[in-house]
């Protein structure tokens, strides 16, 4: 970085002086290496000048262990928000949101959601007697700083909610709420508890953060709630070992309005993802060529017809062979689900699987539409029911 550069950075308000950095510091390798959730927090503060002249070695880690240094930038999101808030165009935009209404009790952006919905009720966080309440869509992933590095940036991403679909994401509206630089992916409890943190004093000024969540379908499971979540967490923690999904305590939890069951989107990229390879796999692996529901031997023909697709330019990226499916990025397992699969496979699956399998389609069709009515909600929930239910009867030695 240029010094003309470096002293506009520094001089940034947007950019927090203390604490800037903060340590992961293992307990050992060894623990490392079997992906131990075991570490040992060192906070350490520097200023931001710092982090870019380091000319001397790393700092003895005042614990006295030898653990990789990690860095943490934190940015300054109250100063963001005024920024926002600044803006007479952009205010009138976020007051926008009182005007919203739907027909038919449709679907069509994130004000109707449950959630949502409930903050907005008289007296609510987001209600109309505090038009200045905003609350955000929290979003992180590692970045490779160039195309061969090892190391990787992990920026934290804020979304607000109130503002119109159209400006939401634009570049000016997106707020960095901080920066992990490190050649390992973070350590999430040292990685967002100063976030964590900063949301309570939000909260405490009146701005309320806000996610959703939901978990894999079971009729035959009690619902859950954010007590029994948490509930399950503390008991992982405690025994070391996974409880119905949970890891450990959810550094979410420190914010105490942050409910743990309505507080998370699903992931569609990633966790459709996971379906769609284990279907893949299902039929197209060696392996699994003697199951009854394999067509391995069709994976030429199938192969065949999907590199003959020509794409439309709605979808960024063309499809890749059905022989490197399990190298596939998530976003081409969205793309086999959504535009090539049903065409593809109608006259290679048999009619139980293409049927069952068209379950799944039908429903993210329907939950990734602009606007959802009440009917399509229902089907869609029906679909997911079925297929969930069917999956075992038909894929029994994969489930």
């Amino acid at each position: 970085m240029s010094g003309k550069r470096k002293r506009q950075y520094l001089e940034d308000p947007a950019i927090e002086r203390i604490p800037q950095r903060t340590r992961s510091c293992y307990l050992s390798q060894t623990l490392l290496q079997k992906e131990s959730k075991t570490t040992q927090e060192c906070p350490v503060q520097a200023d931001a000048e710092a982090i870019f002249e380091n000319q001397e070695a790393e700092p003895v880690c005042p614990n006295g262990c030898n653990g990789k240094i990690e860095r943490f930038l934190m940015c300054n999101i109250e100063q963001q928000i005024e920024n926002l808030l600044s803006v007479p165009i952009t205010w009138q935009a976020i007051q926008s949101r009182f005007t919203h209404s739907t027909k038919d009790s449709t679907i069509s952006d994130i004000y109707d959601g449950i959630a949502y919905t409930v903050h907005s009720q008289p007296g609510g966080f987001l209600s109309r007697e505090y038009p200045a309440n905003l609350s955000f869509t929290l979003s992180t992933d590692g970045v490779k700083v160039f195309k061969l590095s090892v190391s990787e940036v992990w920026p934290v991403w804020l979304v607000v909610n109130e503002l119109p679909p159209y400006m939401r994401y634009s570049k000016k509206h997106v707020m960095l709420a901080g920066l992990w630089f490190s050649k390992d992916k973070p350590t999430m409890s040292t990685y967002l508890m100063p976030l964590m943190n900063k949301f309570n004093v939000l909260h405490e000024t009146g701005v309320y953060i806000g996610h959703n969540m939901t978990w894999q379908f079971d009729p035959s499971a009690v619902i859950r709630c954010h007590d029994s979540i948490l509930a399950n967490a503390e008991d992982a923690l405690q025994n070391n070992i996974p409880v119905l999904g949970m890891k450990g305590v959810p550094i979410f939890a420190v914010h105490e309005p942050f409910d743990l069951l309505r507080g998370m989107v699903i992931d569609v990229l990633h966790g459709v993802g996971g379906v769609i390879k284990l279907l893949l796999t299902s039929w197209f692996s060696k392996s699994k060529k003697r199951e009854m529901y394999s067509i391995h031997d069709k994976l030429a023909l199938c192969d065949a017809k999907l590199m003959a697709i020509k794409v439309p330019h709605i979808i960024k990226r063309p499809p890749k062979s059905l022989t490197i499916f399990n190298k596939w990025k998530a976003i081409e397992y969205f793309s086999w689900l959504l535009y090539y699969s049903v065409p593809l496979l109608h006259d290679v699956l048999s009619d139980e699987c293409f049927n069952h399998y068209c379950l799944l389609v039908i429903s993210l069709h329907i939950l990734l539409s602009d606007k959802i009515t009440e009917d399509m909600l229902f089907l869609a929930e029906e679909s997911l029911h079925k297929f969930y239910v069917q999956y075992p009867n038909i894929y029994s030695e994969s489930f």
